[in-house]
């Protein structure tokens, strides 16, 4: 956890407000960016189509 208790969270939600993903970073890294967040999308429609 940082000094001040903040961290950074996303969330990919589905049009029907479903949470798909959750994740809370407290490294540098920083966000997932946008080809990270398509293959992200890729795994839960295969997992989907299986």
């Amino acid at each position: 956890m940082c000094k001040r208790g903040i961290q950074l969270s996303e969330f990919l939600i589905t049009g029907k407000d479903r949470v798909l993903s959750s994740t809370c970073s407290s490294s540098p890294i920083g966000p997932i960016d946008p080809a990270e967040t398509l293959a992200l999308l890729q795994i839960f429609a295969a997992r989907k189509a299986s």
